[in-house]
């Protein structure tokens, strides 16, 4: 009967932890005067390198960049399976490979999301073992604002522009695992110390910039968009919900062990 109980209790924690964890927080820069880290996860405070300036945001304030300054997150997206990203942009104007953020060199890395060469349009390059799928976007405008997100796993790669999807395209294969840090602002080069040569300054502002742990869903991304547009919040207050702690995993679970017992006569 213990050996029975022991095993109820194991496999009612198992199931309370997988019916309560959607897609995590990874980092969240809302850059309301500070470029630290501002939600848990593993990711920690970013690097900015050149002017820090800051503007008028959807929420509080924005990061401004203006072809001089970029930052560097510490995270890489390598070694997920699935993830998403998502963030406000305002360009002032469309430069060619405009960079939101990325991950990538003179070699192709993770990730890239930004303005095409076919500017003014929003792309989204993967950098897997199997090739460099992309996405695109319509035509956007300078000077308002824009939700942008990136849902990838399970074989796609979803682009969603103010929480609807724009473009759908196959991604299979592994990430490619070559740089560390995601960049925002600039494309960096090889040795990820200095700009890449080629074009890729973002001239204009991100706020609420988000890093998910796996893939999310058309809801969801409706979800982080509406977190802004429409309650003026951020993803903190309206989308992050912690995972259970061990703690009330380990509570629910005896609770509901006790109540099996007591149905069955014990006490």
């Amino acid at each position: 009967m213990k050996r029975f109980s022991t095993l109820v209790f194991v496999l009612l924690v198992l199931t309370l932890r997988g019916n309560n964890c959607p897609a995590a927080l990874i980092a969240l820069y809302e850059f309301n005067g500070s470029t630290v880290d501002s939600v848990r996860g593993s990711a920690g405070a970013g690097t900015v390198t050149g002017a820090t300036a800051y503007a008028a945001g959807v929420t509080g304030q924005a990061f401004s960049f203006n072809g001089s300054t970029y930052f560097r997150a510490p995270v890489a997206g390598a070694g997920l399976s699935a993830f998403s990203f998502s963030a406000w942009v305002k360009f002032n104007s469309m430069t060619q490979w405009g960079t939101i953020v990325k991950n990538w060199g003179q070699q192709p890395g993770t990730f890239h999301l930004g303005l095409d060469n076919r500017s003014p349009n929003i792309s989204n390059y993967m950098g897997l073992s199997s090739g460099t799928p992309f996405v695109i976007s319509g035509v956007l405008n300078t000077n308002t604002w824009y939700h942008v997100g990136v849902a990838f796993g399970g074989g796609t790669q979803n682009l969603y522009i103010n929480g609807v999807q724009v473009n759908s395209g196959t991604a299979t294969g592994t990430i490619n695992n070559r740089y560390a840090d995601m960049t925002m602002g600039v494309k960096l080069n090889d040795a990820q110390n200095a700009p890449a040569t080629d074009p890729g300054w973002l001239n204009g502002y991100l706020d609420d910039v988000a890093f998910f742990d796996n893939k999310l869903t058309a809801a969801e991304m409706l979800n982080v968009y509406n977190s802004g547009a429409t309650s003026g919040g951020s993803i903190a207050d309206n989308y992050a919900i912690p995972e259970p702690s061990a703690v009330s995993l380990l509570v629910a679970g005896f609770g509901a062990l006790l109540a099996l017992r007591r149905r069955r006569g014990a006490v």
